[in-house]
């Protein structure tokens, strides 16, 4: 009996020392991988470059440079050229053996492996993202430009107007033909027979001129 016990009490040792071996390995295993996770993490995460709203690149974290940090540096230097309001030049120059990207004589971007998509080079990539970046360029500088402002402000002086006529227009044809055409057609169905004559229902009806006009100017507001 004694000696079953003392194999009992060695088995629940063994068993307890296999489990604390067990969790000590599973934790350090953690701690080791978990800076391997961050890395892969940081490595492949990603952020938009923009400019005037418009996402033009996406670019990967490099080095000690997470994406966010990238992206925001590249459209500081974005903006500042276009401020500039000069003709602006996007240039591919190779640096330390690798592409970079410069405007004008100003260093914008370093093209890494990590920013390239599989199946290209980072020289096809610089010169991908260097195409991109001018006509980007190209376009917020035209958008600034006052031939651009006063056509955008003609344009959009003439949407104002043509709402202003079409709402008058849907108000005349609602009250010269659709309000009595559509009030005659409701009463010809039993279910509104009765209620056509109420005045609840006739200040409903007139809802609808008012909420077409408010759709229309919803839509010109977005258009503009």
């Amino acid at each position: 009996m004694i000696a079953k016990l003392k194999n009992n009490s060695r088995n629940s040792g063994f068993f307890l020392a296999l489990c604390v071996v067990g969790i000590a390995l599973f934790i350090g295993t953690q701690i080791m991988l978990k800076p391997t996770l961050a890395e892969i993490s940081i490595k492949t995460s990603t952020a938009p470059v923009v400019v005037d709203g418009r996402p033009i690149l996406k670019i990967n974290s490099t080095g000690e440079y997470t994406a966010t940090l990238r992206a925001e540096l590249i459209e500081s230097k974005l903006i500042d050229a276009i401020s500039s309001s000069q003709l602006v030049r996007v240039r591919v120059r190779e640096q330390n053996q690798l592409p970079t990207i410069w405007v004008n004589d100003s260093y914008l971007l370093t093209v890494t492996a990590e920013d390239v998509f599989p199946g290209s080079s980072p020289q096809e990539q610089a010169e991908i993202w260097a195409q991109k970046i001018q006509a980007s360029l190209n376009r917020a500088l035209q958008e600034r430009s006052s031939e651009f402002l006063r056509k955008a402000a003609i344009a959009s002086i003439g949407v104002i107007i043509g709402a202003i006529v079409l709402q008058w227009l849907i108000r005349f044809l609602w009250r010269r033909y659709f309000h009595d055409a559509l009030k005659t057609l409701l009463a010809r169905i039993p279910a509104f027979s009765e209620a056509v004559e109420t005045k609840s229902f006739s200040l409903s009806l007139n809802l609808i001129p008012w909420a077409i006009a408010t759709c229309l100017w919803v839509a010109t507001i977005f258009y503009i």
